[in-house]
């Protein structure tokens, strides 16, 4: 299922012509400084990788457009609070 979350969070990011690109890697998916990783049973847990103690997220697996939605919104919110702070 994360390679499904993989490709549509590709396609966000193609489509916003950003060079982003999430990778998956043992069944984990990166993201710029975000991490996805199956927690408990039916739930993805999204980290940041500076702060991996505890989940910024966590959310159901079955839905991959919404995993892949709130890793890009966290992303994207992340961006431009660094542009609006330069």
């Amino acid at each position: 299922m994360i390679s499904v979350v993989e490709s549509k969070l590709n396609r966000v990011f193609e489509a916003l012509g950003s060079p982003i690109r999430a990778t998956s890697e043992d069944g984990d998916l990166f993201v710029r400084d975000i991490i996805v990783t199956a927690g408990e049973e039916g739930f993805y847990d999204v980290f940041e990788a500076g702060s991996p103690s505890a989940p910024i997220h966590t959310v159901s697996s079955d839905d991959p457009a919404t995993v892949a939605g709130v890793v890009a919104l966290h992303i994207a919110r992340r961006i431009i609070s660094s542009a609006v702070e330069d």
